[in-house]
């Protein structure tokens, strides 16, 4: 070691995945069975020999037989869960596994309150894969993928940390003068090595507190010995201040989708990863994918994980309550997304809690400002997304939580929803204006996103004027229905958008359309107002002209009133 303090990118070269090889000549010539369209496979050496198996690249992600997985690395940090080859998984014991995350504060947080966690297996041609890129460091692997080659060894050195040697050392805060506090290290516990003196180690614990310790009470990890089974450091916080951001929703389900193409209409993806399991002890249920996130930033896109309540479930509002209320469920979910949330690498958590009684919008403030504790020490974006203010939506307690957060997406959409007693629009423009100036005697300008939808509903209407039904569709499926049909949409001033109708037997279909033009319109309000920027739900209902709308109007300075095409 030098004197010199540890620069953040050599501790995270420490425990990354990515090794400087040199890579050996080497043909392969195995069977690959049929893995599905976006599996590309490669062969597996560990250490220059052959490893029985073939491993896939999928969407930016290396899965590699979950037995080589356990049989290489260090699989006692695992315990497979198999009993179900559709929902296999490797958990993990945060409780006794040695971990730091940001700072010890919320490691210890996240210690003492996540209890066990997952990360989801794969089945491959009735095989079981794991994800490399986020089991590789519990399993003490580092990994380089070259052309169809996977080189695969164990991670050598964390020379930055240590273990104390005995019971009750003396550790003092300061070299020169002393405000009295000392710390007193337990045998064998280990530390992180900030700098040295010539026979002193500043070090910090895995609780966070700093001293100075003799080197001589301190013994550094051998070159082939790890001390931690997982470090995160924080990413600086971005600040968006000085422009105006898009965020776009994609919905994920049990598998999450493959991270758009670069667009310069998309500033964050927000995959829909994380779901509070309901009536599930507090524990989240887990979609999330390395290899999304890092396409994503590659991409130009950073991502904010969003987290559910699971609100279309039924029994969701009744445990929302029960988990807001209880301290312990509560900081068992809070501690769980911040592990997932570090564990992808991604750059914001954002809060989409709906369905939520009016009794607990006090917890429902305790918990944003519980997770905002934790999410400024790891250097992530909060957000949360509300229903607009009206008097059946009092469990948002806006003003209290756009204090608490970065960002309020507020859903200005569904004026016209799947039940309503007439026919119209899911978001005429007049209704969005007045959603955001309601909003804005409660939250600043700067902090609010506008929601947009990238939906509209197809209304059966009978000839009473009565809805015989309806059917959400996307941009792409409504301009298909009025190519189809051969319509010609009106302009209407009055909601900003493009309208069209068509005779369905004795009944009448009406549309109500989203296009770049209304959109346009929409982000003329985000000026008008002040406002952070826009989110969009949700990605795979848009369609690609839609971005370019995005990156003209935010990025290059187009006037919104320069998208007046007809449809």
């Amino acid at each position: 070691m030098t004197g010199l303090f540890f620069s953040i990118k050599l501790r995270r070269a420490a425990v990354c995945t990515v090794l400087t090889v040199l890579f050996a000549t080497f043909i392969w010539s195995g069977t690959v069975h049929a893995a599905g369209e976006g599996y590309e496979p490669f062969a597996i050496l560990y250490n220059g020999t052959t490893v029985a198996g073939t491993g896939y690249l999928h969407r930016g992600t290396p899965y590699i037989p979950m037995n080589v997985l356990l049989q290489r690395g260090n699989g006692n940090v695992f315990d497979p869960d198999t009993t179900d080859p559709k929902k296999a998984r490797l958990n993990l014991d945060l409780s006794r596994l040695n971990i730091y995350i940001g700072d010890g504060a919320t490691t210890q947080f996240i210690k003492n309150n996540a209890g066990i966690v997952y990360i989801p297996l794969r089945n491959i041609d009735g095989a079981l894969y794991a994800p490399l890129n986020t089991t590789a460091q519990f399993a003490g692997l580092g990994y380089s993928l070259y052309q169809d080659t996977l080189y695969l060894t164990n991670l050598d050195s964390q020379s930055w940390a240590g273990r104390v040697l005995s019971d009750e050392t003396p550790a003092v805060d300061s070299l020169m003068e002393s405000d009295g506090h000392s710390l007193s290290l337990a045998k064998d516990e280990v530390v992180l090595i900030q700098r040295e003196t010539t026979t002193y180690y500043q070090i910090e614990s895995l609780t966070g507190e700093s001293a100075y310790i003799m080197k001589s009470d301190i013994r550094i990890a051998d070159s082939d010995e790890r001390l931690l089974d997982y470090q995160y450091i924080p990413r600086e916080k971005p600040n968006f201040a000085d422009r105006k951001i898009n965020l776009v929703w994609q919905y994920a389900g049990n598998i999450s989708p493959a991270a758009p193409e670069a667009s310069n209409g998309i500033d964050i993806l927000a995959p829909t990863w994380f779901d509070q399991i309901v009536e599930g002890d507090g524990n989240i249920e887990n979609s999330g994918d390395l290899g999304y996130t890092r396409t994503a930033r590659e991409n130009g896109a950073y991502v904010w994980a969003t987290i559910t309540n699971n609100m279309s479930l039924a029994g969701s509002t009744n445990y929302t309550t029960k988990v807001l209320a209880d301290t312990a469920l509560r900081n068992k979910t809070i501690a769980q997304y911040l592990f997932y949330a570090c564990l992808y690498e991604v750059d914001g958590i954002n809060i989409d809690y709906e369905d939520v009684k009016d009794a607990d919008r006090d917890n429902l403030t305790a918990f944003v400002r519980e997770m905002r504790k934790h999410t400024e020490k790891l250097g992530l974006t909060l957000s949360i997304d509300t229903l607009i203010p009206k008097p059946w939506t009092v469990e948002y307690d806006y003003a209290a939580l756009g204090k608490a957060v970065d960002y309020i997406a507020v859903m200005t959409y569904d004026e016209h929803y799947a039940t309503s007693p007439s026919a119209g629009s899911v978001s005429s423009l007049p209704w969005a204006d007045k959603a955001i100036q309601d909003l804005l005697t409660y939250v600043e300008g700067r902090k609010i996103l506008m929601g947009i939808p990238l939906y509209a509903r197809l209304w059966t209407v009978a000839p009473t004027g009565k809805p015989a039904g309806n059917r959400a569709v996307t941009m792409t499926a409504a301009r298909e229905l009025v190519q189809s049909k051969g319509l010609t949409p009106l302009w209407l001033s009055e909601t900003g958008q493009y309208y069209a109708e068509y005779a369905n037997g004795s009944n009448t279909d009406k549309i109500w359309l989203e296009d770049p033009r209304s959109i346009a319109g929409r982000l003329a309000l985000v000026y008008t107002y002040g406002l952070a920027g826009s989110a969009c739900w949700q990605y795979s209902q848009g369609e690609d002209a839609v971005w370019d709308v995005f990156e003209a109007v935010f990025k290059r300075g187009v006037s919104p009133g320069a998208f007046n095409d007809p449809y």
